[in-house]
C-alpha cells in the first residue's frame, strides 16, 4: 500500500530539492536507485575536481536524462528507463501502470505571478509527488507542467486509490511567488498489456488525461478499454501527420462568406484537409484531435496560417483592380496559448505583403474560457497588430457576457446547430435572434454558419444578419475552383456552384 500524503516541511525552501533527489528503489529490482546514485556520484565528483573531460561527459549524460528543476527523469530518460522495465517481462501478481499528472491552468501562474513562481510551484508539486507515491515508484517530468508516475498496481482500484491520493496532496494550498495558490490536477491512467510498447502505454495515459481535462478538470480518468484497439492506430496516424506536414500532403479549401445586404462575396474561410496517400482527402475531424493531443497542432496551425496568407497574396497579384480578399483562419486553444503565435502571424503577413486587417483569426468560446487571462493577453496583442478576431461556434461554449465585453472581438459566428433549426424550431430561432441582436449591440459583425436552405437565408436576411456561409452557396472548394466567385453578381442574387460553372 502507498503511504499517506506527507506535506513538505513548511520551513523548508520551496526550491529545496533534497527530498526530490532522494534515491528511489526500482520496480521489480530494476536498478533505478543505482541510476540516481550514479548521478549523485557525478555531481560530487564534479564538485571534488573530476578530470574536466570526464566531468563534462558525465554532466552531459546527466543533463540528457534528468530535469534540472525537479531532479526527476526528463521525457528522454523516462522512456529509456521504461523500456528497460518492459524488457524484464510481465509481472505475476501486479501490472505496470502509468499515471499522467497535469497541473490545471498552470499557464495562469506564469502569466500572473511570473516564471519564477511557476518554477516554485513545479518544485512543490514534485516534492508532493515524491512524498505521496511509494518509494518504488518512478517519477518523471515529461513536459512543462506534466508528470508521469510509473508503479505496480494489483488492479485498477489500486491505481484509482493512488490517483485520489495525488489529487488530495496536490490540491492542498501552497505558497509561490509570495501568493497562496490552490492547484488542481487532471490525471490519466493506463495499465500495461502484453503487446504494449512504452510509447503506446504513455500515449494512452496522456489521452486519458486529456479526457479528464475535457470533462472538467480536477479529476482522473482511466483509459477506455473499448477504445484501446484504436490507440495504436491513432499513434500511427500521428507519425503520418508529422510526415504530412513536412512532405506537403496538407491542402487548403475555401468557403465563401456572403454579405447578405449586397449578395456579394465578402471573403473566405480557409479549411485544412489532409490528402492522405492511402485514405484520400480527410476532413479535419479525422486528424485535428490527435494533432492537438500530440502537439502537432502547432506546426500544422503555422502551416495553415502561412498557406492561407500566401493564397491571399496570389489572388491579389492575379486580380489587378479587384478588392483585397479577406481570409478567416481557425486557431485552436493550444495555438492561442503559443507564445510564438504573434511572431508566426506577423512573419506570414510580412512575407507575403498582406495587410493585417484582411486576416481574421477565429477562436472558439472554449478556447477563450480555458485560460481567459492568457487568452485576453494574446488577443490584445493580435488586435494591436490590426488583425481581426472572431468567436467561432458561438452559443455552444460557456463564455460570459463579461468575456464578450472584455475581449477585442470583431465578429460573432453563430453555430450551425442553431441555424439548422432556425425555421423549424422556435427555441433555435430565439437563440439566433438573440445572437444577432447581441452582436449588433456590442458593435460586432454577426456571421451565420451552416446555411443550407433558401428559407434559412431568407430568415437570416430578415433578422439583419451580416454575413453567411454554408452549403447553400457551395461546399469548400480549391482556390482554382473559386475563381468564378470573383465575378461581381447582381445585388441579392445568390448563385449556386452549378449556375456559376454554366456561366
Amino acid at each position: 500500500m502507498l503511504h499517506p500524503a506527507q506535506e513538505p516541511d513548511p520551513d523548508a525552501s520551496a526550491n529545496d530539492a533534497s527530498g526530490v533527489y532522494a534515491p528511489i528503489e526500482s520496480i521489480a529490482d530494476h536498478s533505478i536507485s543505482a541510476y540516481w546514485e550514479a548521478h549523485e556520484e557525478v555531481r560530487n565528483s564534479i564538485r571534488g575536481g573530476m578530470d574536466s573531460r570526464a566531468a563534462t561527459e558525465a554532466s552531459l549524460e546527466y543533463l540528457v536524462s534528468c530535469d534540472p528543476l525537479t531532479g526527476f527523469l526528463n521525457r528522454a530518460g523516462f522512456l529509456t528507463e521504461l523500456r528497460n522495465i518492459f524488457m524484464e517481462g510481465p509481472r505475476k501478481e501486479a501490472t505496470i501502470g502509468i499515471l499522467i499528472v497535469d497541473v490545471d491552468y498552470f499557464s495562469a501562474i506564469n502569466d500572473c505571478l511570473g516564471i519564477a513562481a511557476g518554477d516554485e510551484t513545479l518544485t512543490v508539486v514534485a516534492q508532493r509527488l515524491r512524498s505521496t507515491v511509494r518509494p518504488a515508484a518512478m517519477i518523471a517530468r515529461v513536459s512543462g507542467d506534466e508528470f508521469a508516475v510509473v508503479d505496480e498496481f494489483v488492479n485498477e482500484e489500486d491505481a484509482f486509490w493512488t490517483a485520489n491520493e495525488l489529487m488530495a496532496a496536490l490540491s492542498f494550498p501552497m505558497c509561490a511567488g509570495g501568493s497562496t495558490i490552490e492547484n488542481t490536477v487532471s490525471i490519466g491512467i493506463a495499465m500495461a498489456r502484453g503487446s504494449d510498447t512504452p510509447e503506446c502505454l504513455l500515449g494512452r495515459a496522456a489521452a486519458a488525461m486529456h479526457q479528464a481535462k475535457r470533462s472538467g478538470r480536477n479529476r482522473f480518468e482511466m483509459e477506455s478499454l473499448s477504445d484501446a484497439g484504436q490507440v495504436d492506430v491513432r499513434f500511427k496516424r500521428r507519425s503520418e501527420l508529422r510526415r504530412a506536414i513536412e512532405d506537403g500532403e496538407l491542402r487548403l479549401f475555401y468557403q465563401p462568406q456572403i454579405d447578405l445586404a449586397s449578395g456579394q462575396m465578402n471573403g473566405f474561410e480557409a479549411l485544412v484537409r489532409w490528402d492522405h496517400p492511402e485514405r484520400g482527402l480527410l476532413d479535419p475531424s479525422a486528424f485535428i484531435d490527435f494533432a492537438e493531443e500530440s502537439g502537432l497542432i502547432l506546426p500544422l496551425g503555422a502551416w495553415v496560417i502561412n498557406a492561407a496568407v500566401a493564397q491571399q497574396a496570389q489572388w491579389h497579384r492575379l486580380s489587378a483592380g479587384r478588392p483585397p480578399v479577406r481570409m478567416s483562419v481557425n486557431i485552436s486553444a493550444i495555438q492561442l496559448n503559443d507564445p510564438r503565435l504573434e511572431e508566426l502571424v506577423t512573419e506570414a503577413l510580412d512575407r507575403h505583403y498582406v495587410a493585417p486587417e484582411f486576416l481574421t483569426l477565429e477562436v472558439t468560446e472554449t478556447a477563450l474560457t480555458e485560460d481567459p487571462v492568457s487568452a485576453l493577453k494574446t488577443l490584445e496583442v493580435l488586435n494591436a497588430l490590426g488583425i481581426r478576431l472572431a468567436i467561432d461556434d458561438f452559443g455552444t461554449g460557456h463564455s460570459s457576457l463579461t468575456y464578450l465585453k472584455r475581449f477585442p472581438i470583431d465578429e460573432l459566428k453563430i453555430d450551425r446547430s442553431f441555424i439548422a433549426g432556425l425555421t423549424t424550431d422556435s427555441k433555435d430561432r430565439a437563440i439566433v435572434v438573440s445572437c444577432i441582436q447581441l452582436a449588433h449591440a456590442t458593435n460586432l459583425i454577426a456571421v451565420a454558419e451552416g446555411v443550407e436552405t433558401p428559407d434559412q437565408l431568407h430568415a437570416l436576411t430578415g433578422l439583419g444578419c451580416d454575413l453567411a456561409q454554408g452549403y447553400f452557396y457551395t461546399r469548400p472548394m480549391s482556390a482554382e475552383d473559386l475563381e468564378p466567385w470573383f465575378v461581381p453578381r447582381p445585388d441579392t442574387v445568390c448563385l449556386d456552384w452549378q449556375e456559376l460553372v454554366d456561366q
